[in-house]
């Protein structure tokens, strides 16, 4: 895939992983997100990245904290 003509291409080998777990009955949320990029940048340089984060101790918001869960 291209972006913007040919400033930087991703290549075919690029994977993205959600792995998900239940935290209430018929709710489930993300336990674990990895990512492992390869693109190349003006057809010159090669970039290759990996990342992952793990998610875990989820706890139910309490209601006085509104539908956006911050306060203002």
């Amino acid at each position: 895939m291209s972006i913007a003509g040919f400033l930087a291409r991703v290549k075919l080998s690029t994977r993205f992983e959600m792995e998900k777990m239940p935290v209430a009955n018929g709710i489930w949320l993300a336990k674990h997100f990895s990512m492992k990029a390869d693109a190349s940048i003006l057809s010159m340089f090669n970039r290759n990245s990996s990342q992952g984060k793990s998610y875990f101790d989820y706890h139910k918001a309490s209601s006085d904290q509104g539908s956006s869960g911050s306060s203002e």
